[in-house]
């Protein structure tokens, strides 16, 4: 968690027991505070967290969770919140849709994740910014307007499309998004440090070393036909 952060403390702590290695006393004074939601107002050097006046454990807390959040499980894997409740969540994982105590769930960072009306309202004042940006989606359903699911799409003139410019795409508004890597050119992609691949193709990331002999080699075919294509156009870097 980090600063700014809702959490709540929780309310099975013992008064008088150590936690955090031994590093934080559970004095009478901070019992009083079990099961109240605060915001984190700084991290020690140790790794805990002011609240309330008072530092605590990490596994003092419980982060609090709101809809649109993406979580990982340890059973389910990474996910995102479609309800909340008290003290459990309905989560959107993968192979399944559970409900979760929000306990058992770890926050992602959502920076990169937002709302499909939130996108479409950036996107329609700065169509520039966001014109040829793509992005998965989350949650939700997406169609085109051929009836097909859409799994990503992309902004053109302030419009989400799906991937191939053929048709607009009918978005929810509380469905999720998530931005995929941008395209850059191969100088920048090279020097990235990272792994790589071409965009627009079902190559995997490799390193810089490996394309370049590929690219060299008339063995290797698919690559091999397609180096001018590849090095004239975009690239993306492993996140």
């Amino acid at each position: 968690m980090k600063v700014g952060q809702r959490a709540r403390v929780r309310k099975d702590l013992e008064a008088g027991k150590r936690y955090g290695n031994g590093n934080i006393h559970l004095l009478g004074d901070m019992a009083k505070e079990l099961g109240k939601e605060g915001v984190i107002e700084k991290v020690s050097s140790q790794g805990n967290y002011l609240i309330f006046g008072w530092y605590w454990a990490p596994e003092m807390l419980e982060p609090i969770f709101s809809i649109g959040d993406r979580v990982t499980h340890a059973e389910y894997g990474d996910g995102t919140i479609e309800l909340t409740g008290i003290s459990n969540a309905k989560v959107r994982f993968k192979e399944c849709v559970t409900c979760c105590s929000e306990s058992e769930l770890k926050p992602i960072e959502r920076s990169k994740v937002m709302f499909a009306s939130e996108l479409m309202e950036l996107a329609r004042k700065n169509p520039k910014e966001y014109e040829g940006k793509k992005y998965n989606v989350i949650t939700g359903i997406i169609r085109d307007c051929a009836g097909n699911m859409l799994d990503k799409i992309v902004i053109h003139d302030g419009v989400a499309m799906n991937i191939d410019h053929t048709h607009v795409a009918y978005i929810c508004s509380y469905t999720t998004l998530e931005p995929l890597p941008q395209p850059v050119s191969f100088m920048e992609a090279a020097n990235s440090g990272k792994r790589i691949k071409p965009d627009n193709s079902s190559q995997n990331y490799e390193s810089l070393d490996f394309w370049l002999s590929a690219m060299g080699d008339s063995s290797c075919i698919s690559i091999w036909a397609n180096k001018r294509n590849y090095l004239n156009g975009g690239w993306l870097i492993e996140p």
